[in-house]
Order: C-alpha cells, then sequence, then structure tokens
C-alpha cells in the first residue's frame, strides 16, 4: 500500500516507522504523567452533571480526557480552534491523550462548550482538590507565605469617555444594551490602571505562594484597578496562623497589619519611603534581605507568563477567573511533575 502525499510517496511501512519513531521522542509534556488524573473524575463529573442532561444526541467525552485537553491548551497557550488542529496533528498530544491516530479528538466548539458548563466555580473546585492533594503530601507547608498581585490584559474595549464613565458605574451603555450582539462581545468588567506610567486594561491575579515549595495555595481575581493590597484578606486562610508573610511595599499600611494581627502573622513586609521620609540605609538593607524571599513569587508569575497566563482572550469576569484558576492548576501540575523529575 502506497500513500501519495503532493509529489511524495510513502508505503505503510515508512509511516509505522515515523509513527515508532516519533513516539519514541520525548516531549515536555511527558513530565505531566506523573499526574493521577483520575484524582480529578468525581468534582468534574459533580460540576459538569452530564447525568441530568436528557437523553440523546452524542454522548460527552470523558471529562478527564477534557481536563486533560485544557491544561494542554494552557501549557502552550493555544486557541480552542489551535488546540484541536494540534491534537489531530501531534504525536505528543495524542500520547498526553490517550488517544491514537483515528481516534479522533474534541473539535474547538466542543472544547468550548465544556469550558461554559464547568464554569469558574468548577475550576476552582478542581484547583482546590489538587491543593489539598499537595498539602497531603507535604508539599505546602505552614512556615511562610508569599502574596502579590500580577495583570492578566484582556482584549482592549473602544468605547467613549461618556461610555467608558458609566461602566465604571457599573451600568450599561444605551449604545451597547440595545445590541445584544454588540453587548456580548464588550467586556464591562475589566478596567484600564496604570502601574510605573504604563497602562493596563484587564484583571489581576492576586496569588497566595507558599514560600518553600512556590506552589500557588490561594487565589482571587479582580479588575485591574484594584490595589494589590484590597484583597489580602480572601487569599489568607486559619492554617497561615502563626505563618511569616513576605509582601513588597503595596501591602504596608494601617488596614494590612490589623488582617495580620487576626491571624497571628509575622509580618516581612518591605517599608516604603517618600521624599520627606526617605529610606534609611538600614531600612533599605532590611528590604533586600526581605526580597530575597519575597522575589521567589516572581518566579511564578514568569512561569505563568510563559504559559499565556499573563493575558486573556475571553470576555468578562466569570471567564477570566476560569481561565485564571486552569492558569494557577496548570502551573502547579507542572511544578509537581518538576519535584518528581528523575534525578
Amino acid at each position: 500500500m502506497r500513500v501519495k502525499t503532493g509529489s511524495v510517496q510513502s508505503n505503510l511501512f515508512d509511516i509505522l516507522s515515523h509513527v515508532d519513531t516519533a513516539s519514541q521522542r520525548k516531549s515536555s509534556l511527558d513530565r505531566l504523567a506523573v499526574i493521577d488524573w483520575d484524582l480529578f473524575r468525581p468534582v468534574l463529573e459533580e460540576h459538569l452533571a452530564y447525568g441530568d442532561q436528557k437523553k440523546g444526541g452524542r454522548p460527552p467525552w470523558c471529562p478527564v480526557l477534557m481536563l486533560k485537553v485544557l491544561v494542554l491548551q494552557r501549557f502552550f497557550d493555544l486557541s480552542d480552534e489551535e488546540t484541536e488542529f494540534q491534537i489531530i496533528d501531534r504525536f505528543s498530544f495524542l500520547r498526553f491523550l490517550g488517544l491514537r491516530p483515528g481516534d479522533g479528538a474534541p473539535d474547538h466548539a466542543t472544547i468550548w462548550s465544556f469550558k461554559e458548563r464547568l464554569g469558574a466555580d468548577g475550576m476552582l473546585a478542581v484547583f482546590e482538590l489538587f491543593n489539598a492533594k499537595l498539602r497531603e503530601l507535604g508539599l505546602i507547608a505552614s512556615c511562610g507565605k508569599i502574596i502579590d498581585a500580577s495583570f492578566v490584559e484582556a482584549p482592549k474595549q473602544r468605547n467613549g469617555r461618556h461610555e467608558n464613565e458609566q461602566i465604571k458605574r457599573g451600568e450599561v451603555p444605551e449604545r451597547i444594551a440595545k445590541n445584544p450582539r454588540r453587548q456580548c462581545q464588550k467586556d464591562l468588567d475589566a478596567r484600564w490602571t496604570k502601574k510605573n506610567n504604563q497602562s493596563y486594561y484587564g484583571y489581576k491575579n492576586h496569588v497566595k505562594v507558599d514560600a518553600a515549595s512556590k506552589f500557588i495555595e490561594t487565589f482571587t481575581v479582580t479588575d485591574a484597578a484594584v490595589h494589590d493590597s484590597q484583597p489580602v484578606e480572601e487569599l489568607l486562610r486559619e492554617s497561615d496562623r502563626d505563618a511569616v508573610l513576605w509582601a513588597d511595599s503595596a501591602y504596608v499600611g494601617p488596614a494590612i497589619r490589623a488582617i495580620l494581627k487576626r491571624f497571628a502573622m509575622l509580618a516581612s513586609i518591605c517599608e516604603k519611603g517618600n521624599a520627606d521620609y526617605p529610606l534609611t540605609q538600614t531600612q533599605k538593607g532590611n528590604n533586600k534581605k526581605k526580597s530575597r524571599i519575597r522575589a521567589r513569587v516572581e518566579h511564578t508569575f514568569g512561569r505563568i507568563a510563559q504559559l499565556g497566563g499573563d493575558r486573556f482572550r475571553r470576555i468578562g469576569k466569570q471567564r477570566c477567573r476560569f481561565e485564571t484558576a486552569l492558569t494557577n492548576l496548570t502551573y502547579n501540575l507542572d511544578r509537581f511533575a518538576m519535584f518528581h523529575r528523575p534525578a
């Protein structure tokens, strides 16, 4: 049997040889083989509630396989359409998903529908389930925590100045409200902000990271205009009591001190100076020491940026919560795999 492609002819032996060669090559996905993916099945089935569907139509794909599709998508920062193509095109993707050539693959509409059905709360439940496993394995300790926030940029909106003022007040401009098709393409939750003379539009990923292992323990999503220090209380848990908290100078102030006192946490927060009261050499030296630990969270955000988690292709805060939960889960899965790589 010979297969003709363009001006090149290949026989079946050549194709099988190519498949065998490709299957022997390792990819970055292979390190995720240490994950017990079946751990997520119960929580996925609970939130997807496929059993509530009326009978008829095509049966849904395995929820664990679909979760792996989303992790794969985030791992390589792919759109739904590109994910569909790459699963069909790449042997490493098929191997990761446990599929064989000819098995078929979820199309882009199926991937989109799975995200919508699982929702932000479902993805958050998956994230928290894996973190419970990390704590069980002793990979998340209670000795020290780091908090920080990073921008998740969203597609910029082109609105009039008056419309932007209405959106900031939580109102829907008339021009947008009277056209449902236009409204579904408008992000009414994202906000503009400026940092270091650079403007950003979108959201923020506020995280609390274990200082020793750099796993993301908790997170929350706000619009970009919310100050880094505002969601601190949302990030802390009773298990953080008596731990050390590292943070940069954005987290100084009486409100933060009151929160840390309530949790009996020891603050190791960089001090902030100004024109009237510049930092002393001692304070600068202390900041430098604190930053040796605090800077570990920047490694987390650096890896998130490599995964494409510093930008957002979809519209709305709930979908941003979903994508951010997926990003933070993928980061933790990848971090877990790094802990278990062969010596």
